[in-house]
């Protein structure tokens, strides 16, 4: 085998190695993408009891609620804390563990806030994390396949004209070597 042919057995090998690398890469991104919020762990819990916040119109996240990833208020109890009298819900709303004041009657009041906080675990913020960084990692090397793939084509049109190159020289040396051929 000549050096055409080396060459073509090299750009092929290194062309299927891209397309196993390409058909690993859509596969490594499915399994992530379907184990992300998949993993079966539970969230942990803990309650507190009269933790006093400004009840404001935007962020009033209780003490024990705040950097909690996905955090979620249940059992809520509100009472004013000069007056000792329930703020029902209607007069507050709750999104995740922030409380918005929802009417102007407890606007700027303080109160006190007993309630049930749901929140990841730490493991599985540690999973979430890694399943994240393994599939933008994955995204950003696969961003750049579209050049190594256009690297790819490019050597194997020059390979391809290179082999028709060689195929008509060796033509016309056989056709020279004969006597006939293509007029000189």
């Amino acid at each position: 085998m000549g050096k055409f042919g080396e060459a073509l057995k090299n750009s092929t090998i290194a062309f299927n190695g891209l397309m196993v690398l390409g058909f690993l890469g859509i596969v490594w991104l499915m399994i992530f993408g379907n184990m992300s919020n998949n993993m079966g762990f539970l969230q942990k819990s803990t309650s507190f009891t009269n933790e006093t916040i400004s009840l404001n119109t935007s962020e009033n996240i209780p003490a024990t609620a705040q950097g909690r990833v996905d955090g979620s208020l249940s059992n809520v109890l509100i009472t004013n804390t000069s007056t000792g009298e329930i703020v029902h819900s209607g007069n507050y709303t709750i999104v995740g563990v922030n409380i918005i004041a929802a009417t102007e009657t407890y606007n700027h009041s303080f109160v006190n806030v007993s309630a049930t906080l749901a929140y990841d675990s730490d493991s599985d913020i540690a999973t979430e994390g890694v399943i994240s960084n393994l599939t933008t990692g994955a995204k950003t090397f696969f961003g750049f396949s579209n050049t190594l793939f256009t690297i790819v084509a490019i050597v194997l049109l020059i390979t391809i004209l290179l082999a028709l190159l060689y195929i008509v020289m060796s033509i016309v040396k056989v056709t020279k070597g004969k006597g006939g051929g293509f007029a000189e």
